[in-house]
């Protein structure tokens, strides 16, 4: 028969196991957990930089498209005697896609004429050629903008890409014209200044947001730039505002 304290120190043995088991657990089970945390961290942390990325490179295309619009736009403007191109369609030009009453109407309509000017070939008649005393000319201008140049993701209807509008002297386009978008599907606004001497192009930015909007002035019938939330402006990207 076995001593009585040689059962006592068994005992004491096997309940030492027992509480370095237990702790040996409860440390295993802290370090996955300690792993699981890191790792959802390490998940959070790609996926913040992930969309920080896409942000900016969203951003760095809207501002090449605004640069890319102002340099066609300044090539009109020498061909034109310093005028900007309109910003409403011609009227035997349609609008594609065009929905009654859509958001942001006026400003696919204002791209749509951006777009449709500089994919246009032009002719200006000329009472006298500066250059030659007496003498008419008419001259070609265009197109500024290839259609092919643009991209297919940043306009409204692709297949304008398939049909480059070109305008002959004796005949007049009579088909469509899409609107260009920004990076995150927002129409760019396309504004005149100083009776179309001077202009800007704008994208609403990743909020989708112009924070202002076109309104009618009473005298004059001149479309001005009415500021309703100057907070959603603060994203935005103006042509005349990046740096060059």
């Amino acid at each position: 028969m076995r001593p009585r304290q040689e059962y006592l120190i068994s005992g004491n043995s096997l309940m030492q196991t027992r509480k370095n088991n237990l702790a040996a657990l409860d440390a295993g089970f802290t370090l996955i957990e300690l792993l699981i945390v890191i790792g959802v961290i390490a998940t959070l942390i790609s996926l913040t930089f992930t969309l920080t990325t896409l942000s900016d490179s969203r951003e760095s295309c809207a501002k090449a498209d605004l640069r890319l619009f102002s340099v066609a736009l300044h090539a009109y403007k020498d061909a034109n005697g310093g005028v900007c191109p309109p910003d409403t369609l011609p009227p035997d030009v349609e609008m594609s896609p065009y929905e009654e009453m859509a958001e942001m109407q006026r400003d696919k309509e204002t791209s749509a004429a951006l777009f449709y000017f500089l994919t246009t070939c032009f002719y200006t008649d000329f009472t006298e050629d500066p250059q030659n005393v007496g003498k008419k000319r008419m001259g070609g201008y265009g197109p500024f903008l290839l259609a092919g140049s643009i991209g297919e993701s940043h306009l409204a209807n692709s297949q304008m890409l398939d049909n480059q509008i070109i305008n002959l002297a004796e005949s007049t386009y009579t088909g469509k014209a899409t609107w260009l978008k920004d990076p995150w599907g927002t129409p760019y606004r396309y504004v005149l200044k100083d009776k179309g001497r001077r202009f800007y192009i704008e994208s609403a930015g990743p909020d989708g947001k112009f924070g202002s909007k076109f309104v009618t002035e009473e005298e004059g019938g001149e479309e001005t730039i009415q500021i309703d939330d100057e907070d959603e402006m603060l994203d935005n990207l103006r042509s005349d505002l990046i740096s060059r």
